[in-house]
């Protein structure tokens, strides 16, 4: 846990120093910003179909500076989270880790539409049954409101297909819908 938390405090601060100004400060949602969420995360795959419960994840992006989009922002996330489903009398941990490339464009005052695409992996421990690392891929949509200068709020819906769990026949596909606040930078 301390090589996750070190890595999470090195990637703060080297996107810090990555991130880029843009002239459309206005009209978009930060050069940096850092997130937490709250969702509800239900899984999806053989065997686990019935598991349900919260996740919480915290999260930074910050502007892409190979490439720049005529309109709207195209922004690099990497996010950290964890959560525990319950269903048919156990308990599964999921804590992952994820890279995510995202499109948000502005679609009213301060109203701001994405989607995104990305890789990860996940711890995955599911009662009875040992630890084990297994690859995701992730698709998602948000909606985020930019309620001051600082601040915003979002939410967001998120499918992650992930890869058979330690030659079991459990596959934790899961969705997650949940809320966020982050802060602007």
């Amino acid at each position: 846990m301390k090589k996750v938390k070190l890595l999470a405090v090195f990637l703060a601060f080297g996107s810090i120093a990555l991130a880029q100004p843009d002239t459309y400060a206005s009209q978009n949602l930060g050069d940096f910003t850092s997130y937490m969420k709250l969702d509800y995360m239900h899984f999806m795959g053989s065997h686990i179909s019935s598991f349900d419960g919260p996740y919480l994840g915290v999260g930074i992006d910050w502007n892409c500076r190979l490439f720049k989009v005529a309109y709207g922002q195209l922004k690099p996330s990497l996010q950290l989270g964890t959560g525990r489903a319950y269903g048919d009398g156990s308990h599964l941990d999921f804590s992952n880790i994820e890279l995510n490339m995202r499109y948000l464009y502005p679609i009213g005052e301060n109203l701001f539409a994405g989607f995104g695409a990305g890789i990860g992996a996940a711890d995955v421990k599911l009662q009875g049954i040992s630890s084990g690392i297994v690859g995701t891929m992730q698709g998602s949509g948000e909606i985020d409101l930019k309620v001051s200068q600082n601040i915003y709020i979002g939410a967001q819906a998120k499918y992650q297909f992930a890869s058979e769990y330690k030659n079991t026949g459990i596959n934790p596909d899961n969705y997650r819908l949940g809320i966020k606040l982050g802060m602007m930078f």
